[in-house]
């Protein structure tokens, strides 16, 4: 590559050249954009999480706060990462979970696990609102959509990815719209592949 890129700006009548700056989407990321908050590491998740259930003790019973909150963090993980939230409203929640289920009629056990998971995740936003904290997949959405106004003129090669959460593939679109992204697979993208093919065909 280096080869390559010296023969080009050669070619090109340039005696110098400034080399391209490689790092992890998640180091680039840390760089261009500023997270005004702490950002909690797992100790410390689990600290606070475990803190702000035992505010919701009555919710649940006969469980670890501990062991609750290392299963939750798992859960709510996933949720920022695929960008979805829980509604502030419970019956908007429990409508949301019952399309999800398919389930037509009232459901108690549906209503008690929806109530359940709503009261400790705002529970938990709450407890990190009042700290002015936030964790690792919070600050990793929030930099990706401040990057998109702080890259500048900047042009990203990415390169070596298999797979992208919703939140980096909607931030990928809106920079290769731009034309300021440039995406670099390697193999085919078949569309029934097996691996390593199949999570090509994902992306794309």
């Amino acid at each position: 590559m280096r080869s390559e890129l010296l023969q080009q700006a050669d070619a090109l009548g340039h005696r110098a050249l400034l080399g391209p700056d490689i790092q992890r989407l998640d180091s680039w990321l840390a760089h261009t954009t500023g997270i005004t908050r702490p950002v909690l590491n797992q100790p410390a998740r689990e600290l606070v999480l475990a803190d702000a259930l035992r505010n919701a003790a009555p919710v649940y019973t006969d469980t670890d706060p501990w062991l609750l909150a290392c299963q939750l963090l798992t859960l709510f993980d996933e949720l920022t990462r695929n960008d979805l939230d829980i509604p502030a409203q419970l019956e908007q929640f429990e409508a949301r979970l019952a399309d999800c289920y398919a389930v037509n009629e009232p459901s108690p056990a549906l209503q008690q696990e929806a109530y359940i998971l709503h009261t400790l995740w705002h529970a938990w936003r709450r407890q990190l609102a009042d700290e002015q904290l936030t964790d690792p997949p919070a600050a990793h959405r929030q930099r990706l959509l401040d990057s998109l106004e702080q890259i500048g003129d900047q042009h990203l090669w990415l390169v070596g990815f298999t797979e992208f959460s919703p939140l980096e593939s909607h931030w990928l679109r809106t920079l290769l719209d731009r034309g300021q992204a440039h995406l670099v697979l390697h193999g085919a993208a078949q569309r029934d592949g097996y691996h390593p093919d199949r999570p090509l065909h994902d992306i794309l």
